[in-house]
């Protein structure tokens, strides 16, 4: 009551606890039905029950969320679609909403009244892959050179020594590790750019560091210099995807050692 908090009914026994707490009454409900996901959502046949317990109070929006979304054809898309739709006529006054980051991408019959862009407010999610939007990063995750040396021809670099040289390289180890939530999975599969250049990880990424192999690189390079491991340049989604991961799992991972700076 004190926030006017509006709760989203997922079960029918969060339905009678809404109602036993005398909540039912501080404004319309939000109900949320599962159409496909098999997760949370009321079922289709709870509509009467659900019809009975509101008795005739407003609901605000009748939601329900995609499983495929991110696979532009598969056809559980258009599946989840029509069940919404019949739910969705039992209260033709209430909003309805169906599209989260991915199925905004699909087009008008998923956008509906409301959407619910998640990992699309941070530039991720591979919106541009359907040519429907062109998303802006917005975020950035920067790490400090530490050091510049040689690794000799022959030499390894890193724990475990999983990464050995055929010829001498110019390495740069950087101030950033899975402590700070960056995966280890990146390990010889990652990279970053330092300034407009783009280079690889090499060798294991540890607690607080990772390498980099900067040969190549044509600019001026020196400690202290910020490498680039998600923004502009390094795409969220492409780094998540040589870690073997997802943008909703690198930047959620992402722990409080990190300095965060907020821009407008």
């Amino acid at each position: 009551k004190t926030h006017s908090v509006r709760p989203i009914i997922n079960t029918l026994y969060q339905l009678r606890c809404w109602r036993m707490h005398g909540l039912v009454d501080t404004g319309p409900a939000i109900l949320h039905f599962d159409t496909g996901m098999n997760r949370l959502g009321l079922r289709a046949e709870d509509i009467q029950a659900v019809k009975d317990m509101l008795d005739n109070r407003p609901v605000d929006t009748v939601m329900s969320h995609l499983a495929c979304a991110d696979e532009v054809d598969h056809p559980l898309n258009e599946t989840q679609r029509q069940r919404f739709m019949e739910i969705a006529q039992e209260w033709p006054e209430a909003r309805k909403s169906l599209a989260n980051s991915a199925a905004i991408a699909l087009g008008p019959d998923y956008r509906l009244d409301l959407s619910r862009p998640g990992i699309a407010l941070y530039g991720g999610g591979y919106l541009t892959e359907n040519k429907a939007f062109m998303l802006a990063n917005a975020v950035t995750l920067e790490a400090p050179i530490l050091s510049i040396f040689m690794a000799e021809q022959g030499a390894s670099t890193g724990y475990g020594a999983t990464r050995r040289f055929g010829r001498a390289r110019r390495l740069a180890t950087v101030a950033l590790g899975y402590a700070d939530g960056f995966p280890r999975a990146a390990s010889n599969n990652g990279f970053a750019y330092i300034g407009t250049e783009r280079c690889k990880i090499v060798g294991r990424v540890s607690m607080d560091l990772c390498t980099l192999d900067i040969t190549d690189l044509t600019g001026r390079i020196a400690p202290g210099m910020m490498a680039e491991f998600i923004g502009p340049h390094a795409e969220l989604e492409k780094q998540a995807e040589e870690a073997r991961t997802l943008g909703y799992e690198l930047l959620t991972n992402l722990g409080q050692r990190i300095e965060r700076h907020w821009h407008d």
